[in-house]
């Protein structure tokens, strides 16, 4: 199949989440990113296969258009992925092309517990966490003066993008302690991307109380904000500057801020376990849906595998 974009590393999400006798549940991120495993082990999926899958991207007509290529190619069952769709559009959209699934956002996945609100002085007024692509509109940024930057993550070959001036050491590789004190240290996040997934970086401000800047968007990110925690700008210099500005000037609870994240992902939790317990009764297995996902979670439910240990999975069953 020509002009199929899959993953471009090679380790990728994908995840055996349950196996028991013939009955096994899998975790895989996208769809048409998986081309290339799929269409080698397509014949080797059986009718006690079940996948999750994660939207990492948006989930538009495009990337529904190129996901049907998949399952009409490789001659997929649908009733055996379940789409964790990100927002209300992109459930529209896979409904439209007849995919099965309901929105539970992949931010849900974070695991709460890393972040933290912290009694940190304040030394930057916004902060933006991204990587330095092009399509990341750090540009909207310039026109803050107190600006921190998180930006020495791994760029998966893209070339790198021209970046604001900012107060601290923007390509600083950071461990993850060194992230939460940063989102502490400043006032507010910034989420600037027109199109992307659901967009971690938000919820991880959200999870240690500040609030965030942020412009129409589609991919997800815009279910977890709202009047309380955040403030939309348009792409614009003067738009982005001026919402910091008004989003600095109210008085906001950061562990209410905390708090309505933490319930919101509950209720997309509940949501997967609800639909593992479907599954887990059509296998005819007795198991306790909740019980299990609290001993198999962990933070962002997903790990990576590389192409040829994922097809031995099912080539070697």
């Amino acid at each position: 199949m020509s002009k199929i974009y899959t993953w471009p590393n090679a380790s990728f999400p994908f995840r055996q989440y349950y196996q028991g006798g013939n009955n096994r549940i899998f975790i895989i991120e996208n769809i048409a990113h998986n081309y290339e495993w799929l269409k080698v082990v397509s014949t080797h999926i059986t009718p006690t296969d079940y996948f999750f899958v994660y939207l990492g991207w948006n989930f538009d007509r495009h990337a529904c258009t190129h996901a049907t290529m998949v399952f009409e190619e490789l001659g997929l069952n649908r009733e055996q992925f379940y789409i964790m769709y990100n927002c209300q559009e992109e459930q529209a959209w896979g409904t439209k092309f007849g995919f099965y699934g309901d929105i539970i956002n992949h931010n849900a996945w974070l695991n709460e517990n890393k972040f933290s609100v912290k009694q940190l002085d304040k030394q930057y007024d916004a902060l933006y966490i991204a990587r330095r692509t092009k399509w990341k509109r750090h540009y909207l940024a310039s026109g803050i003066d107190n600006l921190a930057m998180a930006c020495g993550g791994n760029n998966h070959g893209n070339q790198d993008c021209e970046i604001p001036v900012c107060k601290n050491d923007p390509e600083k590789k950071l461990t993850a302690d060194e992230v939460v004190d940063l989102i502490n240290k400043s006032r507010c996040g910034l989420s600037l991307s027109e199109v992307e997934g659901a967009s971690f970086g938000t919820s991880e401000y959200l999870l240690c109380g500040i609030p965030v800047v942020t412009t129409p968007s589609r991919g997800g990110r815009s279910v977890w904000l709202d009047i309380d925690n955040s403030i939309q700008a348009q792409p614009t210099v003067q738009s982005v500057k001026r919402s910091v500005d008004e989003i600095l000037a109210k008085d906001l609870n950061p562990y209410i801020i905390r708090d309505n994240h933490i319930r919101l992902a509950n209720v997309y939790r509940k949501k997967f376990i609800n639909q593992l317990g479907v599954v887990f009764d059509k296998f005819g297995l007795s198991i306790d849906p909740e019980q299990f996902y609290k001993e198999n979670y962990f933070h962002k439910m997903r790990n990576s595998n590389k192409i040829n240990n994922v097809i031995e999975i099912f080539t070697q069953r």
